[in-house]
């Protein structure tokens, strides 16, 4: 989340990317065997239905450098990390350390400061 005192964080901006943990293998475009990625949490029956607020984050392997799925693609947008699949936006469950990361859909006025990073 933004650090009020601090810089901004680094995200790519425009292009759609992975949110790799630092234990990754790092510039690997060739393989994605070893990179963990931030995921969204589906289940069976996700195909038939959509991903809903209050859904889960989770931390997975990387399923294919070449054929993306969008559940691991996000985008950052004026302080914002977007689901590419979902349109959903990365936010905790509450402000508490340990707190779960889960999705909900943009919120708006003073809500938003949950969901910035």
């Amino acid at each position: 989340m933004s650090d009020k005192g601090g810089a901004q964080p680094e995200f790519p901006k425009g292009d759609d990317f992975y949110i790799k943990t630092a234990a990754s293998v790092s510039g690997s475009s060739s393989s994605s065997s070893g990179n963990t990625v931030v995921d969204v949490e589906r289940g069976f029956f996700v195909a038939w239905g959509s991903v809903k607020d209050g859904t889960k984050v989770i931390v997975a392997p990387q399923k294919s450098t070449t054929e993306h799925d969008g559940y691991q693609l996000w985008h950052y947008e004026d302080g914002f990390l977007i689901n590419k699949q979902t349109t959903l936006c990365l936010e905790p469950e509450s402000v508490k350390a340990g707190s779960r990361l889960v999705l909900h859909h943009r919120r708006s006025g003073s809500q938003t400061a949950q969901q910035k990073w």
